[in-house]
């Protein structure tokens, strides 16, 4: 069974911003990303950019209205690091910067896309 792992540790305190605390994540893009990842030769995991749908489609499946929208969702993952445009590689990493994760079974990641229209995959985690 494939699982994709997810950034799970709950802030303690109002200064620390994790994955689930940061109110300007958008999961659902970051779980559209693992659900196309694969680990490369050093084992990090990567996504390649010629794997992902076109942006329209992207956009239909985790529920966002524009490509601008999906844009800056995107390099908003970027600028707190949950997502590393490889631009000479063209692929982006997804890099461990927590210490808590949550395996989520791609079976799961794909049932939540196609059924719940709502942004639940945050609760997910943190229920989990």
């Amino acid at each position: 069974m494939v699982e994709k792992r997810f950034p799970a540790t709950v802030a303690i305190d109002d200064d620390v911003t994790t994955f689930l605390h940061d109110k300007k994540i958008n999961a659902e893009l970051y779980a559209y990303l693992q659900s196309k990842s694969y680990p490369d030769d050093n084992k990090r995991t990567i996504v390649k950019k010629s794997d992902l749908d076109k942006q329209d489609e992207i956009c239909k499946i985790i529920g966002i209205h524009s490509r601008s929208t999906l844009r800056s969702h995107l390099l908003y993952l970027i600028k707190v690091g949950y997502v590393v445009d490889e631009k000479d590689a063209k692929q982006y990493y997804l890099p461990d910067l927590e210490q808590i994760y949550l395996l989520i079974p791609l079976d799961t990641l794909h049932f939540i896309q196609d059924t719940v229209k709502e942004a639940v995959y945050k609760v997910y985690i943190y229920l989990g």
